[in-house]
């Protein structure tokens, strides 16, 4: 009997729902986050090319990302908050919450615009506290377990 491929019978038939490909991507973003610091501290030139994979979606400023093995992640610690929020949300197929979304969406914008203001330099903890809670928020619509499957939506 040949090997099972992951998800096979529900891409036939069209049936994969929002949850399991939310959680592979949030998976695989944070895998990549953990082959751009093996690699990076390894010496390994790969890194590179995941270093500026990333920089298309994060501004990488090294003052407001986490150093692993003496090397800054290759995302700021709000967008890595924000992938593992989403991760979490789709791990957990948490139920959409109107409240919790306009919270997480009131709680990202208020630390971003004292930021871009000068009224306030956020630590790294509440960066990436508000990206967890965004992160979380916007995802969750897809995964709760009354999302519209991607079979649903045809």
């Amino acid at each position: 009997m040949p090997p099972s491929i992951p998800f096979r019978d529900q891409l036939r038939s069209g049936d994969l729902d929002l949850r399991c490909v939310a959680l592979a991507l949030s998976a695989a973003v944070l895998a990549a986050i953990a082959a751009a610091i093996i690699l990076a501290a390894s010496g390994r030139p790969e890194a590179i090319a995941l270093y500026a994979a990333f920089s298309a979606f994060c501004h990488q400023q090294i003052e407001r990302s986490w150093l692993l093995a003496s090397h800054p992640l290759p995302v700021c610690v709000r967008c890595f908050g924000f992938y593992l929020g989403a991760f979490a949300a789709a791990a957990a197929a948490m139920r959409f919450s109107m409240r919790g979304f306009l919270l997480a969406g009131g709680v990202a914008l208020l630390t971003f615009g004292a930021e871009m203001g000068g009224l306030w330099a956020a630590p790294p903890a509440v960066r990436w506290l508000s990206g967890v809670l965004l992160g979380w928020s916007l995802v969750s619509p897809l995964t709760s377990p009354v999302a519209v499957s991607c079979s649903d939506a045809r």
